[in-house]
């Protein structure tokens, strides 16, 4: 079987497939070829997201059919040179065929129409902020919810609560974070056709292209209990844009996983940040200032913050989460805390080495006020919760890998059944010749 396709539209796909291969878990990943009458749809996959390239057949409409190509066919359409590419495959049924061919696009509910540049802008933010080391299962995953997009890494915290996603008020869903969201060809659309049912999210961008974003299993920390609230701010600063500009330019990125410098930013009438206490710091041009505080932090969470285009922010004191405001949009992080800041706040100059930081509370457990007798029963099941979600994990991933295993032993034996029939049409020859 096979079919011409365009050679520019081949080109628009790999810009999105490519980071199929790049998250794919079998050895040589697949394409699906799905022919129906006026148009070729090319679907891809890799364990958490599955993607549907819709491409308008050119002449006759062919008869509906399905077939595999490999992955590198359609990422190689860069180099073909004619207009028209070829694609041909083996329509007897497979591993990669039936799982292809099984996947479902579209969800149980009505799509709602949301505003994809600001989706995939909250989209992108959260991205940056899901856990990048291995951790509890649902900080390595962005939580979609009624009020927009949610993620943490246990240090920080970004809410994108600009988009309102059509989910009930306490549902949620738990996705991969996918460099596909990004692809170039998917920058252009103004709006994306949101639904869902219970295993997948979907994202429709007109009749192009179809997201498939598988729902991960667990269930998100509860953020909302850390976010001080307003009225508890004493202290805020609004930066200007050359002053926003200036600190991007100076401040380092944050590292991953990294132990990182920390700045010192005094607020009383004019905003400083310092390196350490005896430099005299640098002043930043234009800020607004209300109120007085002194608050350590790792530099590159404000960097980030910024990045972002978040300009306003609210302080409680020096150990409360740091909140960075932009219309309905938040973003926190923790500032590094002295270990006497909270008695005497002279002592705050103490050393570099005897500081430290504190780490972003998931959970806030009730306490009377006296010291607990036994262990803290919310701290055993909030272990018992991110044992299950590792062992969910280790399950998918697991059963991912015996999949890509059972693929590479079908191609195997294809292989070595070529090899037996090459082999014996040698042997016919050696007969003949003698």
């Amino acid at each position: 079987m096979e079919v011409g396709l365009p050679r520019n539209r081949l080109v628009e796909a790999s810009q999105v497939f490519r980071h199929v291969s790049q998250r794919s878990v079998t050895a040589e990943p697949a394409v699906l070829v799905r022919t129906t009458p006026g148009a070729v749809t090319l679907i891809a996959s890799d364990h958490d997201t599955a993607v549907a390239c819709r491409i308008p057949s050119p002449g006759t409409p062919v008869a509906p059919q399905e077939f595999v190509v490999p992955l590198s066919r359609i990422l190689g359409a860069q180099q073909a040179v004619e207009d028209a590419v070829v694609l041909d495959g083996d329509t007897k049924p497979g591993a990669e065929l039936q799982r292809l061919s099984t996947l479902s696009f579209g969800g149980g509910n009505a799509a709602t129409p949301v505003s994809w540049p600001a989706f995939r802008e909250r989209l992108a933010n959260a991205a940056h902020v899901v856990a990048a080391q291995q951790s509890r299962f649902a900080l390595q995953r962005m939580c979609l919810q009624r009020r927009g997009v949610i993620a943490t890494d246990g240090e920080q915290l970004y809410c994108g609560n600009s988009v309102k996603l059509p989910f009930e008020k306490s549902e949620e869903a738990l996705i991969s974070p996918t460099p596909i969201l990004s692809a170039r060809p998917l920058k252009d659309f103004e709006t994306v056709a949101f639904s869902q049912d219970k295993t997948a999210v979907h994202m429709s961008f007109g009749d192009a292209w179809t997201l498939r974003l598988t729902r991960q299993e667990g269930r998100f920390p509860d953020w909302k209990s850390v976010i001080p609230a307003p009225s508890t701010a004493k202290a805020t600063l609004i930066v200007t844009e050359e002053a926003a500009q200036l600190l991007l330019d100076r401040l380092p990125r944050k590292r991953s996983g990294g132990e990182e410098s920390a700045v010192t930013l005094t607020l009383n009438g004019q905003a400083i940040l310092r390196s350490d206490r005896a430099s005299p710091g640098l002043t930043l041009p234009g800020a607004s200032v209300k109120g007085s505080v002194d608050v350590m932090f790792a530099p590159g969470f404000l960097r980030e913050a910024l990045r972002m285009g978040f300009r306003s922010f609210r302080f409680v004191n020096s150990a409360a989460p740091i909140v960075a405001e932009r219309e309905t949009d938040l973003f926190l992080w923790m500032p590094i805390v002295h270990e006497e800041a909270a008695v005497a706040p002279s002592a705050s100059r103490q050393p570099q080495s005897e500081v430290k930081e504190t780490p972003m509370p998931v959970e806030k457990p009730q306490s009377n006020g006296t010291a607990p007798e036994s262990p803290d029963i919310t701290a055993v099941l909030t272990e018992v919760s991110a044992i299950q979600d590792a062992l969910r994990d280790l399950s998918r991933r697991t059963a991912n890998v015996h999949q890509a295993i059972r693929s590479y032993a079908g191609g195997l034996r294809k292989r070595e059944k070529l090899v037996g029939q090459a082999l014996a049409g040698l042997r016919a020859l050696k007969n003949v010749a003698a």
